[in-house]
């Protein structure tokens, strides 16, 4: 075979394989994995990366009042949430587009194939948040049920976690304990939300200021808790639950599990400045003084 003809061939039979492997109307695994591929390192890291760069930028923005009780996790308000807008729509965007583009469908009804396209169900979840963040509740309320309804991945669970952060911000406790009870009666629930899960049901506990349950829930979430800056948040919360129900010894013990685990400045000094008022001994008193008035002047 002449070397100009062979080189012709191999290019026709590539760019043959490629057609045949974009059409989103096959459900064979050249084309899944063509499509699992491009919507990966396309669209959906996109929407990731935006929905990440949101969340980042509301725990910035984020102003603590350290002398209430601090939320368990970093929300924006109705203001603040506006400052994000173009990151949770540029998520919606990239997220929906992997969708169109990359489902596996149905070559009669046009409709997507559930379960057949690794990131599909990422990217329900993705618009989900965005539309959370946005504080749109409904509209993320319909992404997650859509996901439990349609996917048998884990997303499904991650879903009823999402759902129950919904609801709990809406102030709609019985909807968040049909989710409570789904998790705790789901013997597949993953390990890896577990930690989410806890502190989801800690801070649906605060809500009703049930603050003894609130406390169990939020031990449970620092066991399965992994990054270092939730857990130190959570010390913080549980110095301030054990301060309410008159505690100083617990108290202090949280407070200073929460310096340990390195937090943001101004919660570091919080937390030495609310120790330090537990203290009674007139020794950790004036060295707890010392490392105070030595922090005020950053």
């Amino acid at each position: 075979m002449p070397k100009l003809f062979r080189y012709r061939f191999i290019f026709f039979a590539v760019a043959a394989i490629c057609l045949y492997s974009c059409t989103q109307y096959k459900n064979a695994f050249i084309n899944r994995h063509f499509h699992n591929v491009t919507g990966r390192f396309n669209a959906y890291f996109y929407a990731k990366e935006a929905i990440k760069d949101g969340v980042m930028k509301i725990e910035t923005d984020n102003k603590e009042d350290y002398n209430k009780l601090l939320p368990v996790f970093i929300y924006p308000t109705k203001e603040s949430t506006k400052n994000t807008f173009d990151k949770m729509d540029r998520a919606i965007k990239k997220a929906s587009a992997c969708i169109q583009k990359h489902a596996i469908k149905d070559k009669q009804t046009k409709v997507e194939i559930p379960n057949t396209g690794r990131w599909i169900d990422d990217c329900w979840m993705t618009i989900g948040k965005a539309h959370f963040y946005k504080r749109e509740f409904f509209s993320g309320i319909e992404a997650f049920e859509y996901v439990q309804a349609v996917y048998k991945t884990k997303q499904k669970y991650e879903a009823w976690l999402w759902m129950m952060k919904t609801y709990n911000e809406l102030n709609s406790l019985t909807q968040s304990l049909t989710y409570i009870n789904l998790i705790k009666n789901d013997k597949k629930f993953p390990v890896e939300y577990k930690g989410h899960f806890e502190a989801l049901y800690s801070e649906f506990y605060i809500k009703q200021g049930a603050y003894d349950e609130a406390i169990k829930k939020l031990l449970e979430a620092v066991k399965f808790t992994k990054q270092r800056a939730y857990v130190a948040r959570y010390h913080f919360i549980l110095g301030q639950l054990y301060e309410m129900k008159e505690d100083a010894q617990k108290a202090k013990i949280h407070y200073h599990l929460c310096i340990k685990n390195k937090p943001i400045y101004d919660m570091v000094f919080y937390a030495k400045m609310k120790e330090s008022l537990l203290h009674k001994d007139p020794a950790s008193i004036a060295k707890a003084k010392k490392e105070l008035l030595a922090m005020t002047k950053d």
